[in-house]
């Protein structure tokens, strides 16, 4: 298959971001064009700090797991997993609207 060639199948694109604080840059570019590409990104956060970012880069808040820490990462796929499932089956699906200023 060729790149791009799965989601014209209709095969959900989906993301998964680990972070461990808070981002220094400006996100909001990438965030955006993520949800206009209609990538399904779930986000990891390593400690509360990381959350805020995560909910923003997420594709919805409930795709956003928190770990205490870093040894804790490797549990939070049992915690994704099922909504993962749930997006590669078609049981869960987004309805988002992206508006642009001009």
């Amino acid at each position: 298959m060729e790149q791009g060639e799965e989601e014209e199948e209709g095969v959900p694109q989906i993301l998964v971001v680990i972070s461990a604080g808070l981002s220094s840059d400006d996100i909001s570019l990438g965030e955006q064009a993520l949800k206009e590409s209609n990538i399904y990104t779930f986000g990891v956060a390593i400690g509360e700090t990381a959350r805020s970012t995560m909910e923003m880069v997420s594709s919805d808040s409930s795709f956003v797991v928190n770990a205490p820490d870093l040894t804790a990462v490797d549990s939070m796929a049992d915690q994704l997993l099922p909504y993962i499932s749930g997006v590669a089956k078609r049981e869960i699906v987004l309805h988002t609207q992206i508006t642009q200023g001009m």
